[in-house]
């Protein structure tokens, strides 16, 4: 893949703008898209998640909800390992600013990212620092 035409900006936009979206209304959005359901139960805690394909950003993005389906936040993984530092380097210039103590760039003030490194590679969790309007 030449990660050099991925295009960031569109994944950023897609992880970040989503917040304010009910379940539905993002797997409408996205059903033309490559998509997976999911539903995870742990420690008797349910979430649902969707994982769309972005293949124009060469990576996939996850939208997680609470049991009301209101959105808790978003996770980007790269289809290559190469495409991460790139990515990286990306956020470094878009974020406002970077919390030392709390490991985070805030992309604006309502938004910031956490790098997570995992066995199966390095993912992107993308959250608000306000609380999501309610869903009717």
């Amino acid at each position: 893949m030449d990660t050099g035409k991925l295009d960031f900006s569109y994944l950023i936009i897609q992880a970040f703008t989503r917040f304010d979206e009910s379940y539905s209304k993002i797997k409408e959005r996205y059903k033309g898209f490559p998509m997976c359901l999911m539903e995870c139960i742990d420690k008797g805690e349910r979430t649902e998640h969707i994982r769309v394909n972005f293949d124009k950003g060469g990576a996939q993005i996850t939208y997680s909800f609470d049991t009301n389906r209101i959105p808790l936040y978003t996770c980007i993984c790269f289809y290559e390992p190469s495409s991460v530092d790139l990515f990286l380097s990306y956020v470094k210039s878009l974020a406002e600013s970077y919390d030392y103590l709390k490991k985070c760039w805030f992309i604006t003030k309502n938004f910031y990212m956490v790098v997570d490194e995992t066995e199966s590679g390095i993912d992107f969790y993308c959250y608000r620092t306000v609380k999501p309007k309610c869903y009717g």
